[in-house]
């Protein structure tokens, strides 16, 4: 039996993150389904703000996974599989300050931030903002595997990640800490932060 192709270890690879990605985004669909037919319009327009607001808040952290994806697949490539650990501690350290520094900027401007977002009270900033310290080493960890071909468990990731922020989301839609958009704010800030 000869080694599979090229080509077929890429449909295979990139199939299993298509299905991954599929499910992340039918799981995130039915949340906002459910949060959508449980609020008034105005409510839930709030909502999908505090989303693309938390959206904004990890643009910088996402790109971290495609700088730490290559230089891990070029490591891996030049035969030093001895440097991944040391280059995965630097990066994640030279990424921490400037990521705290817009955390602290962000954090100062709370107030007028969550009035021009339309996202309530300035706790929704905050929030956001401390899931942003905490999405850093994650998206290290997907670059990582796909840097090391680790698609079958990059998928699994995604998945997981996507199904258990949706059961916080959920778990806080039941038991609010607040009254409307607030009330939920854990689970959307879960939930924006993918």
């Amino acid at each position: 039996m000869r080694p599979p192709g090229l080509l077929s270890q890429l449909v295979r690879r990139n199939g299993l993150l298509i299905l991954a990605f599929t499910a992340a985004g039918l799981l995130q669909w039915g949340y906002i389904k459910i949060v959508a037919v449980s609020q008034p319009a105005g409510e839930f327009g709030r909502f999908v703000a505090m989303i693309h607001f938390a959206m904004i808040l990890t643009t910088p952290v996402v790109s971290l996974q495609g700088a730490v994806s290559r230089q891990v697949a070029s490591l891996l490539a030049r035969g030093r599989p001895d440097a991944l650990l040391p280059y995965l501690h630097r990066r994640l350290r030279s990424w921490l300050l400037p990521i705290a520094g817009v955390a602290v900027a962000v954090l100062l401007l709370s107030d007028p931030l969550a009035e021009w977002f339309d996202l309530g009270e300035p706790y929704a900033v905050m929030v956001l903002t401390g899931l942003l310290l905490a999405y850093l080493p994650f998206q290290a960890c997907l670059g990582f595997l796909a840097g090391c071909d680790r698609f079958r468990a990059l998928a699994g990731l995604l998945v997981l990640d996507t199904g258990l922020r949706c059961l916080l989301a959920l778990a806080a839609r039941l038991q609010p800490i607040g009254d409307g958009v607030e009330g939920g704010l854990g689970g959307q800030a879960a939930e924006g932060a993918g």
